[in-house]
């Protein structure tokens, strides 16, 4: 089969995939140590940030103002849409510190210079949640960018590039 009809044939797929947990995490509960649900180790899937602070403008002007204080570290652009959908991103690997890094990486901005994350603890200092989708590990790594395409498409987030597929 060669790549546009495997192409078609996921997008098939992801039109009838749901995924086999679903995880909200509440900023309030978030740490520095042990905050990470125990459900989520081995997940692969498809997450989002949401903003709960009901003022996106403010959200976005303060990103702004943080990307230009600070050029060392790979932040997530800004797009034109204002809503609380603030980022859309996946991981694909399902090894057990994949999911974790890359929300970590979000939140307290570790270890993340080239790769782009939110960095919340140097600027966003609102209620926030993250809604973590996870997909069986059957589910492969072109299907879960593709749903993380989709759901791109369906929230337009403030923040983040449009999945390249």
């Amino acid at each position: 089969m060669d790549y546009l009809n495997k192409f078609k044939a996921d997008i098939d797929i992801v039109g009838k995939l749901l995924p086999s947990s679903q995880v909200t995490i509440l900023s309030r509960d978030i740490q520095q140590n042990d905050w990470f649900p125990e459900s989520l180790f081995w997940g692969k899937g498809v997450y989002t940030f949401y903003d709960l602070s009901g003022d996106p403008n403010k959200t976005s002007g303060d990103l702004e103002k943080y990307r230009a204080t600070d050029k060392r570290k790979a932040v997530p652009g800004l797009n034109q849409s204002q809503n609380d959908a603030m980022y859309v991103g996946s991981a694909t690997t399902g090894v057990k510190s994949s999911l974790k890094t890359r929300l970590s990486n979000h939140i307290f901005g570790t270890d993340n210079t080239s790769t782009g994350a939110l960095h919340f603890n140097e600027w966003f200092y609102n209620d926030y949640k993250i809604l973590v989708q996870l997909y069986d590990k059957s589910v492969t790594t072109r299907q879960i960018r593709l749903l993380e395409a989709w759901r791109w498409d369906l929230l337009k987030p403030m923040f983040g590039q449009q999945p390249k597929l």
